[in-house]
């Protein structure tokens, strides 16, 4: 009788965390699709800084991936979709101005570095991909997007996202920042 009871119990337990762990993988796959216009899982990060979002909603993260084959291959020939498409804004970025994505450039270099540097710790191997990525955007075999949320009056961004494709470097970065 008491083995019946614990087997209900580890399976209360197990059940719903299954379900969890199974909509968070699906939740995963769509975001990056939505990105990417394509499927696929991008794995544990190479490199990851999450700083707390606080009460206000001021928070910031660098994030940094090993490029996929699967993303490598929608651009490193990139077509229309693609560049015209994509990234495609949440529900909630609806209204945020979207940038889709664009090869390197020298004018993207100073959106790199307005969107770098939001960190609040002094955290040398945040540094160093930080500067990495200021200095790949400008290559013509770098792809990169944005999505911008302004403030009310239009003066300054209160939140944004910037991702960026190195073909060169093998290596996807994703920046946030809340303020």
């Amino acid at each position: 009788m008491w083995r019946r009871r614990i087997g209900i119990v580890a399976g209360a337990i197990a059940i719903p965390l299954c379900v969890t762990w199974i909509a968070d993988a699906v939740e995963d796959v769509l975001y990056w699709h939505r990105v990417f216009g394509t499927t696929t899982r991008l794995g544990a990060p190479v490199f990851d800084h999450q700083e707390w979002i606080l009460l206000n909603g001021d928070g910031y993260s660098f994030t940094v991936y090993r490029l996929p084959g699967t993303v490598r291959s929608r651009f490193e020939g990139p077509d229309a979709d693609l560049l015209d498409a994509h990234p495609v804004p949440a529900d909630y970025q609806i209204t945020w101005a979207m940038m889709h994505w664009r090869p390197g450039s020298k004018e993207a270099r100073q959106i790199a570095i307005d969107m770098v540097g939001g960190s609040v710790e002094e955290d040398p191997a945040l540094r160093e991909y930080e500067s990495s990525l200021v200095a790949t955007i400008t290559s013509p075999r770098t792809y990169y997007a944005t999505c911008e949320n302004w403030g009310p009056e239009g003066d300054f961004v209160r939140d944004a996202a910037l991702w960026v494709v190195d073909l060169d470097e093998g290596l996807i970065y994703f920046v946030q920042f809340n303020s």
